[in-house]
C-alpha cells in the first residue's frame, strides 16, 4: 500500500506523498469522493447517505456505481487506474503467475476489475502479463483468499506434481528400508556413517581384566655432531626400536 506511484501526488497516513494506499484504500476512495462533491459534481452520492458527506464510504460509492451513477463509476475508474500502476509495477519486477486482491475495495466486482486488468496490460511488459491473473480473495475483506491459494500453490513441485502423494509414494527408502530389511532376514543393518567415524582413530575398548600388550619404549639415538670445516650440520635423529 505504500508503494509510490505519483511522487508528488496525495499525503499518506503514513507522511509520504503518493502512496497507492493515498489512492486505493477505503477511506482514500470516499475521501475522494467528498472532494469531488464539494466542488460541485453532479451526483446521487449525498442521497444515499442523507446528505451527511462524513458518512460516505466506498462501500457507497459501489452502491451508487451499481446504481449507475456516473460520477461513482467514474470513481471507481480511477481507483482501478491507480491499482493497476502499482499491481504493473509488481508484474515488472517479480513476474508472478498470480496476483490476489484483497480488502473492501474487491466489493466493486468486475466494474473495479475490468479497468484495473487493462490497466496493467498498458503499463506491464506483455510476457508478465500473459502468465498473470489478476484475482480478487475469495472472502471480501481479509486476505483468506490469498493465504488460500498459496496454500494450494505451496502443495504442488514446479512440474505439477503433488507433493503429498509423492512423500507417501516415498515413503520406507533410504535407511529405513535398510532397517527394515534387516529385520526381515535376520541380518545386521550397516552401520551408520556417525557410528563409523565415532571409532575412528581409536583403541577398542578392552573387557574388564584383558591385558594391553606390552609395547617397548622408543630410544632416539643422535648422530655425532663434527665439528670444524667441511662439517655437515646435524641431521635429525634416527629413530630407533
Amino acid at each position: 500500500g505504500h508503494m509510490s506511484i505519483d511522487s508528488t501526488g496525495r499525503r499518506c497516513k503514513c507522511g509520504n506523498y503518493g502512496c497507492l494506499e493515498a489512492y486505493a484504500s477505503g477511506s482514500a476512495i470516499a475521501d475522494r469522493a467528498v472532494e469531488g462533491i464539494d466542488v460541485g459534481t453532479e451526483t446521487r452520492l449525498p442521497d444515499y447517505v442523507n446528505g451527511d458527506l462524513g458518512a460516505i464510504t466506498a462501500q457507497v460509492v459501489y452502491d451508487a456505481a451499481q446504481d449507475g451513477d456516473e460520477y461513482a463509476l467514474e470513481v471507481i475508474e480511477d481507483t482501478a487506474r491507480f491499482l493497476g500502476t502499482g499491481v504493473a509495477n509488481l508484474l515488472n519486477i517479480f513476474n508472478p503467475e498470480i496476483v490476489v486482491v484483497c480488502g473492501g475495495v474487491t466489493a466493486a466486482g468486475e466494474r473495479l476489475f475490468a479497468p484495473l486488468r487493462k490497466e496493467v496490460a498498458r503499463r506491464a511488459f506483455k510476457p508478465a502479463v500473459e502468465v498473470c491473473r489478476i484475482v480478487p480473495g475469495e472472502l471480501p475483506g481479509t486476505a483468506a483468499g490469498a493465504r488460500r491459494e498459496a496454500s494450494r500453490r505451496d502443495r504442488h513441485d514446479g512440474v505439477g506434481h503433488h507433493l503429498r502423494s509423492r512423500r507417501r509414494r516415498t515413503a520406507g527408502r533410504g535407511m529405513g528400508r535398510d532397517l527394515l530389511r534387516a529385520g526381515r532376514t535376520g541380518s545386521r543393518s550397516p552401520p551408520r556413517m556417525g557410528d563409523r567415524s565415532a571409532h575412528q582413530g581409536r583403541e577398542r575398548s578392552r573387557s574388564h581384566g584383558e591385558r594391553v600388550p606390552h609395547r617397548p619404549h622408543q630410544t632416539l639415538r643422535r648422530r655425532p655432531v663434527h665439528r670444524g670445516p667441511g662439517a655437515q650440520q646435524p641431521g635429525h635423529p634416527t629413530l630407533l626400536h
